[in-house]
């Protein structure tokens, strides 16, 4: 199973830095710039999470710190992710008038993820995290999927390649469940596909950009 997982790490690595690649090379930069970096911090996400709990399934020493660690920078890039929908949404259907309330939701919510995140009381490099502050990211972030899902959903019938969005952003954020709180077996698979979902949004993206 570890060199199952190992593989299924490397190939998501890898798509989606060639999907971040791709989204970077094309000629209008600055309407795949968003996507890009949407897709970059997802990549990254993967890497950090997958790529230590491989590491500890291969080897010996015990690297519970060097997987908080991972978690950690993979929570702060979820975060940016979802900040980065919302604000490759307002670019393309709302990019004169902004609904404060909106962007205050989208915003404050992903503020107080990070500030969440930065607390030492999750012990990261412990690798014990309590349920309380565990239950509290995972509010802000269901606040931030909230937001993004709601916006992707209103205008779901513009665009044929874009109607697939904000199903996406629920499912990743629903799947992503069980590995934002502890404690809760077989986080393994529903992580792997709410990453599925989740890259999946930035090739909506780059098509509907095509």
């Amino acid at each position: 199973m570890r060199y199952l997982w190992a593989a299924l790490t490397a190939l998501a690595v890898i798509w989606g830095t060639v999907l971040t690649v791709r989204l970077l090379r094309q000629r209008n930069g600055d309407r795949f710039k968003r996507p890009a970096l949407a897709s970059g911090s997802l990549t990254l996400s993967v890497l950090f999470y997958a790529g230590p709990r491989v590491l500890d399934a291969f080897w010996k020493d015990d690297l519970a710190a060097v997987c908080g660690l991972g978690r950690l920078l993979a929570a702060v890039g979820v975060t940016l992710f979802a900040l980065l929908l919302y604000w490759i949404w307002e670019s393309r259907f709302s990019p004169a008038v902004r609904d404060r309330a909106v962007f205050w939701t989208a915003v404050g919510f992903a503020v107080g993820r990070l500030l969440l995140l930065a607390a030492p009381a999750n012990h990261w490099l412990i690798g014990e995290t309590p349920v309380l502050w565990a239950t509290l990211r995972a509010a802000a972030l269901a606040g931030q999927a909230a937001a993004d899902v709601l916006l992707w959903f209103l205008i779901r019938d513009r665009r044929r390649a874009l109607r697939p969005v904000w199903l996406l952003a629920g499912l990743a954020f629903l799947l992503a469940l069980p590995t934002l709180l502890p404690g809760l077996p077989f986080a393994d698979y529903p992580m792997a596909a709410s990453a599925v979902c989740a890259m999946l949004i930035p090739v909506c993206l780059y098509r509907d950009a095509q």
